[in-house]
């Protein structure tokens, strides 16, 4: 089930305050795996993930330290919505004959 807007709004304002912060890392890399919940927190809610309810499961890396983050599926849809966008300027300019 997807979020009302008004509550994806709210998560994916949440989910910025914590990259802003430091307590979640921007998304943009890392293994993504969906399974069956953990029964563990939520990294963005801090809610169960119950053992009926589908799990996203982040694998992030910084330098050698390894950080596995656990969304549901409308926190991680929140968290990547913070996507940072890439810049356009940087892109070679491909040239068509």
């Amino acid at each position: 089930m997807m979020a009302e807007p008004a509550h994806r709004v709210v998560l994916e304002q949440r989910a910025a305050d914590k990259i802003e912060s430091g307590e979640l890392p921007a998304p943009g890399g890392g293994i993504t795996r969906a399974g069956a919940g953990s029964g563990m927190a939520c990294d963005l809610c801090a809610h169960e993930i119950e053992k009926a309810k589908i799990e996203y499961e982040v694998e992030w890396c910084k330098g050698e330290a390894l950080r596995l983050l656990r969304f549901h599926l409308d926190c991680f849809q929140a968290w990547i919505a913070n996507r940072p966008q890439p810049d356009c300027q940087r892109l070679p300019r491909v040239e068509r004959n």
